[in-house]
């Protein structure tokens, strides 16, 4: 509702899908005012046997708009599916959308809500949104996690650690398999990284080698010191067994092999084959990387057909698959699609939770309007997403 409160304006025409709160709409039409228009769809439900929670308005049946006498339209679906042939009966164009996947699915998937939200920014290319409001706590997550590779050479102590009370940090420390995405475009942003993402001692996968000569850089910054006796290292893998060939002649000093960027049961076979981890020190002198189970502390990511502004739903598919499976600490991964979400998606309560922390230390003054719990908490994407 914060959200709704901020982006939305006097005479705004909104669209929202995924209708299921009768205040949340009724919020909507009373932020537009009478001279907005407002277009809500939800799937068709049943009232429950068993109300849990009295505050929550859900909407059942077929009501129509709920708090103010503006111009609206409410739709039923059968299905999900249905969104498309609704909106091109009220083409719009919209200045706000208002999504939630979850509401009309019954669970969070955020690839649908990124597939959904590109489909309906490329239904109106002659006017762009001010915002899309997408309620989405896996979104939410990616947000806080997915960072412009530029923006973390101006400021990486605020990406990869803070000194800010954890309650208010913008950055938590990720869970098992939520690591930091740093998107990157072109070769000379992919490695420029690397002396802010590599430490001496790290484990570091390159996926989509080719030559190996990022793969040597990777190398030489994770063995630097006593990184190598650490067990600091990188492997290079790609798909074409020539290119292989080729990338150990070239640089015979680095561990090459061929493997599929998918096949993440087989990258985690390459750790144990091609560098595995020195003999545990005493237990007070383990590392937190090392206690923590990581297969690879560091991963980079070029591969072929991700890398320009197409395949972002896979490259994200990917990108979680990797995060899953190997548990690094950061993924830098080189693509165009990814780089322009990393620009657009925000976190709601961001700078909110960032400015607390700050007059916590003494630094600043809060912005007003208060802070929203976690579940209200969104994800905005602007036109350029």
């Amino acid at each position: 509702k914060l959200a709704l409160k901020k982006y939305l304006r006097d005479s705004d025409t909104v669209c929202e899908l995924g209708a299921s709160m009768r205040d949340v709409s009724g919020l909507i039409c009373e932020s537009i005012g009478p001279q907005g228009s407002s277009l809500h769809m939800d799937i068709k439900r049943k009232a429950p046997r068993i109300v849990k929670d009295e505050k929550k308005q859900w909407r059942f049946g077929s009501e129509a708009k709920s708090g103010a006498d503006t111009p609206n339209s409410f739709h039923v679906m059968s299905s999900f599916d249905e969104w498309g042939c609704i909106l091109s009966q009220n083409p719009g164009p919209f200045d706000v959308f208002v999504v939630d996947v979850g509401a009309m699915t019954g669970n969070d998937l955020p690839l649908s809500s990124v597939a959904l939200v590109k489909e309906l920014l490329a239904r109106q290319p002659g006017h762009a949104p001010r915002a899309v409001l997408v309620r989405s706590p896996s979104l939410c997550s990616l947000a806080g996690r997915l960072v412009h590779s530029q923006k973390l050479e101006v400021s990486p102590a605020d990406i990869l650690s803070t000194d800010l009370p954890a309650q208010y940090s913008p950055f938590p420390a990720p869970a098992a398999g939520e690591p930091v995405l740093v998107a990157a475009v072109g070769v000379d942003h992919y490695r420029r990284t690397i002396a802010l993402a590599v430490k001496p001692g790290d484990a570091v996968l390159e996926i989509g080698c080719h030559l190996g000569t990022s793969t040597a850089e990777l190398h030489a910054a994770a063995t630097a010191g006593d990184g190598a006796s650490r067990g600091g290292g990188c492997i290079g893998v790609d798909i074409g067994p020539s290119i292989i060939q080729r990338a150990r002649s070239r640089h015979p000093e680095v561990s090459f092999a061929v493997a599929d960027a998918w096949h993440t049961a087989e990258l985690r076979r390459l750790r144990a084959e091609l560098m595995p981890p020195p003999k545990r020190p005493p237990a007070s002198a383990v590392d937190p990387s090392v206690e923590q189970g990581r297969v690879f502390d560091v991963v980079y990511v070029d591969v072929g057909g991700l890398s320009g502004a197409d395949g972002l739903l896979e490259a994200l598919a990917l990108l979680n698959a990797l995060g899953q499976a190997l548990e690094p600490r950061v993924i830098v991964v080189k693509s165009l699609a990814v780089r322009r979400l990393a620009s657009s998606l925000r976190q709601f309560g961001h700078e909110w939770h960032r400015n607390c922390g700050l007059q916590a230390a003494g630094r600043s003054d809060p912005p007003a309007g208060g802070a929203g719990k976690a579940s209200d908490l969104a994800a905005r994407k602007n036109a350029r997403g």
